[in-house]
């Protein structure tokens, strides 16, 4: 086939057919970094979104055992606790994924006297001791856990 034959309106065709092909597979490769704003999630006072995406990876930012309701800190340990609990569950749940995800999860705490109430928790959601996440923990001033995770989200 002599390519001097064909019609220039089918090339430019084929030329837009294939550009729009390459941005599409494209960007799947290199894309950017996704902000989630999670309902149900205390929102940080500065520009933090509630967790963010990049390909397969989710990172969070602190997860903290504020009461989303009242942006206060109950007295009560264990509800600060469930609070952290559920409010990465939810997090978890809004990338379609799970505890057994979660590779590594850091938490700074101030009161050494919770640790039974966070094992009991961590124990509940990791049962399988083969299969448990790094845990680090730092104690800080302020509230009595607060947790950030990554994890390697179960379908991208």
């Amino acid at each position: 086939m002599n390519w001097t034959t064909i019609p220039q309106r089918a090339c430019e065709d084929a030329v837009m057919a294939l550009e729009n092909w390459l941005d599409e597979h494209l960007n799947k490769v290199r894309r950017l970094v996704r902000s989630l704003i999670v309902d149900g999630c205390l929102r940080h006072n500065d520009p933090t979104p509630g967790a963010a995406v990049f390909r397969d990876l989710l990172g969070t930012p602190a997860i903290l055992s504020r009461d989303h309701e009242t942006e206060g800190y109950p007295a009560s340990n264990e509800r600060q606790v469930a609070l952290r609990i559920a409010q990465c569950s939810k997090i978890l749940h809004a990338t379609n994924t799970n505890p057994q995800y979660v590779v590594r999860a850091e938490m700074l705490r101030r009161d050494f006297g919770v640790w039974p109430l966070i094992n009991s928790h961590w124990l509940e959601r990791h049962p399988v001791p083969k299969r448990r996440s790094a845990r680090l923990t730092i104690r800080p001033e302020g509230c009595i856990i607060q947790m950030v995770a990554t994890a390697n989200l179960a379908e991208g």
